[in-house]
């Protein structure tokens, strides 16, 4: 059978002479996908025991020509992110007067001193709260900010396939099916062949990631 396509992979876990020998699964298959992306992205250490994919395949630049532009806008605090950010790779830099500064990335805390008196001046640090990248100061005119970040994998069902896809197909499968284990139920999830597909699950995405 065929694993090239979010079309491939639904049919090779859904069907009698699918991986899993079962025709009733056309309802929920879609969401173990959607879990497994979601994984593969974010990571899950606690319950499928991986860190978020980092490659170089995801690796990107955020810059003024952007989509989402990474230019500030005076007297606001924030800059949207791209919707497909998962982290920064490398230092994010801002220009000002034909040099780049780097901004120093800081956890999220209380509003500062600067933000209190809501002091407008040029960015010298940034935190991420959601989709948004928040800066302090305050910026005080419109600078172009320069960083590369990556991207998330993605997803099957608005692209039909994707780079992972075509490079390691069995990690979208065994990572649907390992996504699946608790609707499976406890039978499955404690069997050698339920087992198998959570740890081949894991091997492949090591793989890529050594790739």
């Amino acid at each position: 059978m065929a694993l090239a396509n979010y079309t491939d992979l639904l049919n090779s876990i859904d069907g009698k002479s699918a991986w899993l020998h079962r025709n009733d699964l056309a309802a929920i298959v879609p969401d173990w996908v959607t879990l497994c992306e979601v994984t593969i992205n974010k990571g899950d250490m606690l319950v499928m025991g991986v860190d978020g994919l980092r490659t170089s395949d995801m690796e990107t630049t955020w810059d003024s020509t952007s989509t989402n532009p990474a230019t500030t806008t005076s007297g606001t605090a924030t800059v949207a992110l791209p919707s497909d950010f998962l982290e920064f790779r490398a230092p994010l830099y801002i220009t000002f007067q034909g040099f780049r500064r780097e901004l120093r990335q800081r956890p999220p805390s209380p509003m500062s001193l600067s933000e209190r008196a809501q002091i407008n001046s040029i960015p010298t640090t940034y935190w991420i709260s959601g989709n948004n990248l928040h800066l302090d100061p305050i910026p005080n005119a419109t600078y172009n900010m320069t960083g590369d970040y990556y991207t998330e994998v993605p997803s099957l069902e608005t692209n039909a396939t994707n780079w992972l896809m075509t490079a390691a197909p069995g990690v979208y499968l065994n990572g649907a099916i390992a996504h699946g284990l608790l609707w499976l139920g406890p039978e499955f999830i404690a069997s050698p062949r339920g087992n198998g597909f959570m740890q081949s699950f894991r091997m492949g995405l090591s793989q890529v990631q050594r790739a």
